[in-house]
């Protein structure tokens, strides 16, 4: 986009120079304006001409769209984005990890227990993009802390969603009870 906007401020910064040093001119009666004043038009146009081709050679060079000329290495897609992971999981894994999920999250799922079920299945579907079972069943013998630093991540967009909707639900009972009172 910022390309574009670059070729239009190279062609504009043309056209006021040729304008300036009268190689474009309109058919005008002539100026009758002081020698002062002509010389001040054509100095600001020399300038706004200068900025508009520095802007515009600057913003055609330097953007997201030119291809740098530094060889990078092609980045590899992770098996997340790829879903290549789900392959590994049957029905029964899955329904495993949200019977797990659902035992963990007991006491939440006392208050909200269709908030917990729906956290479960994103949750689920989060760890199976990201980890083949193997994967995950060497997690899980690790240590409760180094799960937590695995899976936070993976799971963290779920987690931000489930809070949010029980702040927006405890707001929702705090104002009934308040109509109520």
């Amino acid at each position: 986009m910022f390309v574009y906007l670059g070729y239009i401020l190279v062609l504009a910064g043309i056209y006021l120079f040729a304008k300036t040093f009268g190689w474009i001119q309109k058919k005008q009666e002539p100026d009758t304006r002081p020698e002062e004043a002509r010389k001040i038009d054509r100095i600001i146009a020399l300038a706004l001409a200068t900025i508009c081709l520095a802007a515009g050679i600057y913003l055609s060079l330097n953007n997201a769209e030119t291809p740098k000329t530094s060889v990078q290495a092609p980045q590899k897609k992770s098996a997340a984005f790829t879903g290549e992971n789900l392959q590994y999981w049957d029905a029964e894994m899955k329904s495993l990890l949200i019977q797990q999920c659902l035992e963990n999250g007991k006491r939440t799922a006392e208050k909200y227990p269709d908030l917990v079920q729906d956290y479960c299945k994103c949750a689920t579907e989060k760890i199976t993009l990201a980890y083949t079972p193997e994967q995950y069943g060497k997690l899980i013998t690790k240590p409760e802390e180094e799960q937590r630093q695995s899976i936070a991540p993976v799971v963290e967009s779920c987690v931000a969603i489930m809070s949010k909707l029980i702040e927006l639900s405890q707001d929702v009972q705090t104002q009934k009870l308040e109509q109520v009172k």
